[in-house]
């Protein structure tokens, strides 16, 4: 499916999430190369599909909002962003064992401006080497020319967007009367951020989810 051409859908609206990405543009597009996706599955005409540019891109900045209560903060108190001696890098500690791998890299106790003065004493590269290596999760963060030449963004530039493979064979399932995905299981095997979302589009499509 993601190998043929996908006819254009619809969209209204007008939305922009603060971003210096074009995460307004990834949303909409997102939704609505699913939304063909489906129409053509279900032999439905996909110039029907219609996306809010505004729905989509709330859709993708918070999925819920609060009655009466707050959310708790989606970070505990030490993750996020610090200056180093030649830059910027982002420790990311939300894991118990990822933030126990910063603090012991840093020599540190769990306070946040204990750690901003000790990252200030270390080059970027070298304190997200160092952290990596102890089991912690750290992020120099780079221009996207320095990006560009590091192995691990080449390897990303070298790759597709979507990997799409076939394996063996069987027999044409009949189409759906409706927009309905009923009788097809997904077997849910993530626990974070996009495997759950995709797996909630599917479930709102009436598949059946088997949890992990």
């Amino acid at each position: 499916m993601f190998g043929e051409q996908i006819a254009p859908y619809q969209m209204r609206g007008q939305g922009h999430l603060s971003s210096f990405y074009c995460t307004s543009d990834l949303a909409e597009a997102s939704i609505g190369l699913a939304g063909t996706a489906l129409a053509r599955y279900c032999g439905v005409a996909s110039d029907t599909v219609t996306v809010d540019r505004r729905l989509a891109s709330l859709w993708f900045d918070m999925t819920l909002r609060p009655d009466g209560w707050e959310l708790p903060s989606l970070w505990d108190e030490v993750a996020g962003d610090y200056q180093c001696a030649d830059g910027w890098i982002r420790l990311h500690t939300n894991a118990r064992h990822h933030r126990d791998a910063a603090l012991r890299v840093l020599n540190v106790a769990v306070d946040r401006d204990a750690v901003r003065e000790a990252v200030l004493a270390w080059r970027g590269i070298e304190l997200e080497t160092a952290i990596v290596t102890a089991g912690g999760c750290a992020s120099f963060m780079r221009t996207a020319e320095e990006w560009a030449q590091h192995p691990q963004g080449r390897v990303v530039a070298s790759n597709p967007l979507v990997h799409w493979e076939t394996h063996g064979s069987c027999a044409p399932r009949s189409r759906p009367e409706k927009i309905s995905l009923a009788g097809l299981k997904v077997l849910d095997l993530t626990r974070v951020l996009a495997g759950p979302v995709a797996t909630r589009f599917f479930g709102g499509l009436w598949c059946r989810d088997l949890a992990h």
